[in-house]
């Protein structure tokens, strides 16, 4: 309650310092009022050969805007409300560490009891009666249905594999700790190392994955800095990118102490091409901050609201009551619990609750003057445009992205020219350290080149005005430089180039097997033919035909598969039979082969190597010589399963990690 108490605390006086701004709109010839500014900025976005409404800034702002009025209404409540509690909260009685009974501990002559370790409510599962009596009717039942099968039976040996497992976790969950009621291992989240069974290996491996794929992505669109190579993958730069990504963490904490791992800020774009920053987006943005405050202020009266349903009388007994029992129960070992009873804790009341209340009761308050205060908006037609009743089809030509007041070709934009001399600049700069005709030397003359020819092909694109930044148009116009609308429809055309010629082999085979075993002459047939498929099929006619067919066809292909006799609708067949038409066996034996090659190949690799380096540095040579012995590996397990030589012994399992030996 207490953290939950500090926590609200916290949010009330963001929304309160946040709503206030409602109250502090600078007015005059400074700056303008809020609304003044947004009839000015509408008056900037109008197309071409638009006036601006007649309505002047004074008119503007004495209308009243609709948000600062919630938004002071919201503020005045929540701060009479905090208000209250500050002025109705007793202040609270100065106990050494109240919550461990009126003991006076010094935190830091205790540190082996905050340990998870010391838990009083954990043991080693080794030590534990529950745990081993899980285990033991778990065997018991193992052994009850093993005695059903004939002693030396498939089933009664694979009973006694199912006796030795849980024989070796009885062993292997020794060192774990398990809960003293129930006698279940746990997880431990608490942030220690050195226990076993702690989420922190996996949460650290976890981690260090992501970051490594995160940064072989990142260190592959550096190197490249082309969008075309984002299309078409160069795979030997790619594949040099993940194998030097193993080592992402020295290489970001190196870019991070020589200040290369983020750009300048004045590199970074703060908006769309539609949306310069400007002094007239305080309104809009006002807007925004309402809504999310109104979010706020809700969640805040909602978890605030939890003070007034403390649930009382001997069932469950009070609050108050419970945090005492719950304090005590999680003292560190060797300390008693307060001696204070339940109904004099219950009787002092709580701070943290009234404080709680109060503020709840002004936030609602707030609310509610803000919603029946507020006047509703009024109908204004197109009110951006200042009032004016336009007819957006009688202007055409002023609705494109050329015409916006806030772009510019890039080869009359004097911020992007600027912005290239200054790269320019830097780049000729560094190469002057170097001595001429060296390596170093030609890099930064590529680098040269590539900020000219950069320079001269951006030429075309529209960038803004403001910041000189070359933009990708999103408009839907084709004829602009920067359109996305072709690296769109290229990738439309690709994936129904795909989709074409997937569907025309499925069509010419009409062959499950060859679903399976593929036709490449004919594969390659349907993909050479597939480029025109847009063309292909065009005329209503022609695809109704090809309906048709295949209508026909289909009646023909399931005629010995099994249907319903009510419905009529063919049926996949699960029952395991092979010889049936339908039948899911083959599609689950493939499955199942092509997991066990893959986890074959594996296993081969690691049991060849057997050194931790190479499963970072892979050995391609024997890493293809295993996927290639593997395509025979049901063969391979059975002869190994005959000769014992797929597990081993137990004696050489390891049961712990190496901090944690016994």
């Amino acid at each position: 309650m207490a953290r939950l108490g500090n926590a609200l605390v916290c949010v009330a006086a963001a929304t309160v310092l946040a709503a206030a701004v409602a109250f502090v709109a600078p007015v005059g010839p400074r700056g303008g009022s809020a609304q003044t500014r947004g009839v000015e900025v509408s008056s900037k976005a109008l197309p071409n050969g638009l006036s601006e409404s007649p309505v002047t800034g004074t008119e503007a702002a004495a209308e009243p805007s609709p948000v600062a009025s919630f938004l002071k209404w919201t503020a005045a409540g929540l701060l009479a409300g905090l208000v209250m509690a500050v002025s109705s909260s007793a202040p609270a009685s100065a106990k050494p560490l109240e919550m461990f009974g009126g003991v006076d501990i010094d935190l830091e002559d205790t540190p082996a009891h905050w340990t998870i370790k010391a838990s009083p409510v954990l043991e080693p599962c080794k030590d534990n009666k529950k745990f081993h009596k899980k285990l033991k009717d778990e065997l018991y039942k193992v052994k009850k249905n093993q005695q059903k099968f004939a002693e030396g039976s498939a089933a009664y040996a694979r009973f006694n594999k199912k006796i030795k497992m849980i024989e070796l976790r009885e062993t292997a969950y020794g060192d774990r700790l398990c809960g003293k009621k129930d006698g279940l291992p746990r997880t431990i989240a608490t942030g220690e190392w050195n226990v076993r069974g702690s989420a922190m290996w996996p949460a650290a491996i976890f981690l260090y994955i992501a970051g490594w794929i995160g940064w072989a992505g990142r260190s592959y669109l550096i190197r490249t800095n082309d969008a075309a190579k984002e299309i078409n993958i160069d795979v030997p730069l790619a594949v040099t990118c993940m194998a030097s990504g193993f080592s992402w963490p020295v290489a970001a904490w190196q870019e991070i102490v020589n200040g290369e791992m983020a750009v300048p800020s004045d590199q970074i774009h703060n908006g769309g091409p539609w949306n310069q920053a400007g002094p007239g987006d305080s309104f809009a943005s006002m807007a925004r901050l309402g809504n999310a405050l109104v979010c706020v202020a809700a969640a805040t009266v909602l978890a605030a609201a939890v003070a007034f349903v403390a649930p009382v009388g001997p069932r469950g007994g009070s609050a108050q009551t419970r945090g005492v029992e719950v304090s005590s129960k999680a003292l560190p070992n060797g300390l008693s619990e307060s001696p204070v009873t339940g109904t004099e804790a219950a009787a002092e009341p709580s701070p943290v609750a009234s404080f709680l209340k109060w503020t709840a009761a002004g936030l609602l308050a707030g609310l509610v003057m803000a919603v029946s205060s507020s006047a509703p908006a009024s109908a204004k037609p197109l009110e951006m445009f200042g009032g004016v009743d336009i007819d957006l089809e009688d202007t055409p030509a002023h609705w494109t992205i050329k015409a916006s007041p806030v772009l510019e070709p890039c080869k009359d934009n004097k911020k992007f020219h600027k912005k290239l001399k200054d790269e320019l600049y830097k780049v000729k700069k560094n190469q002057q350290k170097f001595a001429e005709g060296s390596a170093a030397y030609a890099r930064f003359n590529k680098k040269i080149k590539m900020i000219e020819l950069r320079e001269t092909a951006y030429g075309d694109r529209l960038c803004g005005k403001k910041d000189g930044l070359p933009r990708t148009i999103a408009t839907g116009e084709w004829n602009v430089r920067g359109s996305a609308m072709w690296p769109a429809a290229i990738f439309l055309y690709i994936a129904g180039w795909i989709g074409w010629a997937g569907r025309s082999y499925l069509i010419r085979t009409n062959d499950a097997a060859k679903e399976i075993n593929i036709d490449v002459p004919l594969a390659v047939t349907c993909m050479a033919s597939g480029f025109s498929w847009p063309v292909a099929g065009s005329a209503a006619y022609a695809r109704f035909n090809k309906k048709i067919k295949m209508i026909e066809l289909r009646e023909t292909a399931y005629g010995d598969r099994l249907c319903g006799k009510k419905d009529g609708l063919p049926r996949t067949i699960a029952t395991g039979e092979w010889n049936v038409r339908g039948s899911a066996m083959w599609p689950a034996a493939i499955f199942l082969y092509i997991a066990g090659w893959i986890g074959w190949a594996g296993r081969s690799y690691l049991i060849r190597t057997n050194d931790a380096a190479k499963e970072i540095n892979i050995d391609v040579p024997l890493a293809v010589t295993c996927m290639a012995s593997g395509f025979s590996w049901p063969v391979a397990a059975w002869q190994e399963i005959v000769n014992g030589e797929m597990a081993v012994p137990s004696d050489q399992i390891h049961n712990g990690g190496p901090w944690n030996q016994s």
